[in-house]
């Protein structure tokens, strides 16, 4: 399983359930990195995007049933292991679908914002942890404000 996030200097991912800046540099990343893949996320995460066309959506949820929510199946799950082909999987939030299931990646793709941010969700590792996580990194790509690196095993 692979992961994409984008933070702020100071960890923050999510304010009020959206993203707590506009980066159009950063969403066409996203779109690249991640079309015709699938995509787990947990079901705030889901319900705060927009349709995202071209890809095979797993959103995962607390709550003891499955239910639908557009056209689409939410689930429990307990482990990676549950989805079918998990190596072609993108782990892309939210902030505790991070912290249960980063360690299991094989690489990051990581947009860090050269400024703070206002929120209340923030990325549960800092970057001394994700470093130990993936010892590997490169500069994948700078943007405006900010740079986007790869970090591997």
């Amino acid at each position: 399983m692979k992961a994409i996030a984008a933070i702020s200097n100071n960890l923050i991912i999510g304010n009020q359930g959206s993203l707590p800046w506009k980066s159009s540099e950063d969403l066409a990343h996203f779109k690249a990195i991640t079309t015709n893949q699938c995509l787990l996320m947990g079901r705030k995460t889901y319900q705060s995007c927009p349709p995202l066309k071209n890809r095979i959506t797993y959103v995962l949820t607390k709550g003891e049933k499955s239910f639908w929510i557009d056209n689409l199946l939410v689930f429990k799950i307990f482990s990676i292991k549950e989805i079918p082909k998990p190596e072609s999987v993108f782990l892309c939030g939210g902030a505790e679908l991070y912290k249960q299931f980063l360690p299991e990646c094989s690489e990051f793709f990581l947009t860090i914002f050269d400024f703070p941010a206002f929120g209340d969700t923030k990325f549960p590792y800092s970057l001394k942890e994700i470093q130990k996580m993936f010892p590997k990194v490169e500069l994948h790509k700078s943007i405006t404000n900010g740079s986007i690196y790869r970090y591997s095993k």
